[in-house]
């Protein structure tokens, strides 16, 4: 899994990864220290330091401990909380999030791959005989070198490119484009605006989104089930705020319980009332005040402007912050119902 994922991610993969996608049967869970063993280089230990006494009292036990009560304050994870041990077992909830989990990993490298091509075919189109690749320029695109090494693989697979017969590693062999690669190539320059060279340039832009949220920045599975493809269109960036505002409008009715009349910042005036809130985030009052506050301008100034005519103006970080802040918004919500 990618270095981008947060701590409690990783421990949740690890989990799902022990237990298998499918639920454990019924008051079955798995140990703690099996997820800890399972993710021991994450905490800068060993196996045989998790099975040792001294793993009991350790700061790495308190940080993997802290990860399970954040993975099970957000629903993904159930435990038995018994004393001197932690026994735990994934909810479908945190199964279904290693899945997008994966899915998402699976894309990065889909994007990741299909740029490491590009560069490739761009370093060799002027190319007339063999020749080796310029390692430091590819390397500035933050592209891995075993990612140039699986494209590589793949333009030769297809007969693309070819090697030369001067043995050496992989990335340290010349190259040359084969004359399917020429053509290849020249017909992608001649028809720069095809579907083909559109389907890169939209990977690439899904690659840089997905580098913009290095701690799974939209957690919420039904946000970005319906709006990363939003954020990583060519535009029109308006319609992620506007699905996100109404992913959060019905969360809070279905929260409550309240019927579809009940919309927009009516609905959250009623949903956090400090007199007499349904979703109570706070016991202060004035800080309930506020949460209400928070959450009726998000209807008030994105809901309803997003709603009810075309908005030009969101450049895709900006709608991605506020896609991002909805989704802590929701996370508020889930705590809230957990502790109901």
């Amino acid at each position: 899994m990618s270095d981008e994922l947060t701590f409690e991610d990783r421990v949740l993969v690890a989990t799902v990864t022990l237990t298998g996608d499918a639920p454990l049967p019924l008051g079955e869970f798995i140990s703690e220290l099996d997820v800890a063993a399972a993710v021991a280089g994450l905490l800068g230990v060993d196996e045989p330091f998790v099975r040792s006494e001294a793993f009991g009292n350790s700061k790495q036990r308190l940080q993997l401990l802290a990860g399970m009560q954040e993975l099970e304050d957000q629903g993904l994870l159930k435990s038995l909380g018994t004393m001197g041990s932690n026994p735990v077992a994934p909810t479908s909830s945190g199964r279904a999030r290693v899945r997008e989990l994966r899915a998402r990993e699976e894309r990065t490298q889909h994007a990741r791959l299909t740029e490491a091509r590009t560069r490739v075919l761009d370093e060799l189109k002027e190319v007339r005989e063999y020749a080796a690749l310029d390692l430091r320029h590819l390397g500035r695109a933050g592209i891995t070198m075993d990612i140039y090494e699986a494209a590589l693989k793949a333009l030769v697979d297809e007969g693309v490119i070819e090697r030369s017969r001067k043995p050496g590693p992989l990335l340290r062999s010349e190259w040359r484009l084969t004359s399917t690669g020429r053509a290849q190539v020249g017909d992608a320059g001649a028809r720069s605006g095809d579907a083909g060279w559109r389907e890169a340039a939209k990977l690439k832009r899904q690659l840089e989104l997905l580098q913009q949220e290095p701690a799974a920045l939209i957690r919420d599975a039904e946000l970005r089930r319906r709006c990363v493809d939003l954020l990583t269109a060519e535009g029109d960036h308006d319609r992620a705020v506007r699905e996100a505002c109404v992913v959060l409008e019905s969360r809070v009715r279905v929260a409550i319980g309240a019927g579809d009349d009940a919309i927009g910042t009516a609905l959250m005036e009623q949903a956090f009332s400090p007199k007499a809130p349904k979703l109570r985030l706070s016991t202060v009052e004035q800080e309930q005040l506020g949460a209400m506050q928070i959450y009726r301008g998000v209807m008030a100034y994105y809901r309803n402007p997003t709603g009810h005519r075309v908005r030009d103006d969101f450049e895709r970080e900006e709608a991605l912050r506020i896609v991002a802040w909805i989704d802590h918004l929701l996370l508020l919500i889930a705590r809230t119902i957990g502790r109901a």
